[in-house]
């Protein structure tokens, strides 16, 4: 069953599969105009290796079959495009070989003709690739590519600065990481640590570490106990107390907190 989600015309031309974070919104793993070339290559290798006895032929319809196997033996984030990545090779291979064949056969001012649809359809595709990945991507379910944490990594280190304890949840990103990344954290310190992991009530340097969606929650009609002197790094629909105040709202590139 999840063999056969990486062999169809969805994940081939509409949606280019999981994990989100490489999810290209609107976008297959292959051009739509290249169709009904892998179609009339997949039919002529298939036709003549058998007719023929070319049996090379079958070797890039061979290729999709076994490239998809890694994907197929496996149930989290299906259909996965790292997965089966390996079968993109042999439907490159088939679509070419069905381009190559089309124009091979075609003469004068019909290849012409054809040649210029192609190449007119082909630059729309690509460029409609092209402006799915480099613009909506980057607002498209952002918080997928923890567009955010980059931001969220210099405010704690700015906070850390003026307050004694970073109370922080882990949900969302990997936000040990990428304090460490922005904040140029040296490696060589953070293994002789012993690399420490995302662990709940790690406390790293003054930041301490929650699984907590919400290490800050309470009625907002009510006042909470709010430990002095700490900073709450909550998630956007965490109930605050009445006596919390908020210091800054980090938004993703679509606006949202």
């Amino acid at each position: 069953m999840y063999y056969f989600q990486h062999i169809n015309g969805d994940f081939f031309f509409v949606h280019n599969g999981l994990p989100a974070r490489y999810k290209v919104p609107w976008s297959g793993n292959l051009h739509l105009i290249e169709l009904p070339f892998l179609l009339i290559g997949f039919s002529i290798l298939v036709a003549e290796g058998i007719k023929l006895k070319k049996y090379h032929y079958f070797i890039p319809v061979i290729w999709i079959c076994i490239g998809a196997l890694p994907a197929g033996f496996t149930w989290e984030d299906v259909p996965n495009i790292q997965r089966a990545s390996m079968m993109l090779y042999g439907l490159i291979a088939v679509s070419a070989f069905g381009i190559s064949e089309i124009f091979s056969i075609l003469r004068g001012k019909m290849r012409v003709t054809l040649l210029g649809i192609f190449f007119l359809v082909l630059s729309h595709n690509v460029f409609y690739f092209i402006h799915n990945y480099f613009y909506h991507s980057r607002i498209h379910e952002s918080w997928n590519r923890s567009a955010a944490a980059k931001e969220v990594a210099f405010t704690i280190d700015e906070l850390s600065k003026v307050y004694s304890t970073i109370r922080m949840t882990t949900q969302g990103n990997n936000n040990l990481i990428h304090y460490l990344y922005y904040s140029k954290f040296d490696p060589n310190v953070f293994r002789s640590m012993g690399s420490p992991r995302e662990e709940e009530n790690l406390k790293f340097g003054k930041i301490s570490i929650t699984g907590k969606h919400c290490p800050l929650e309470g009625n907002p009609l009510c006042n909470a106990h709010v430990d002095e002197g700490t900073v709450y790094i909550d998630m956007p629909y965490c109930k605050l107390p009445r006596n919390a105040e908020i210091l800054k709202v980090i938004r993703q590139p679509d606006g949202l907190p």
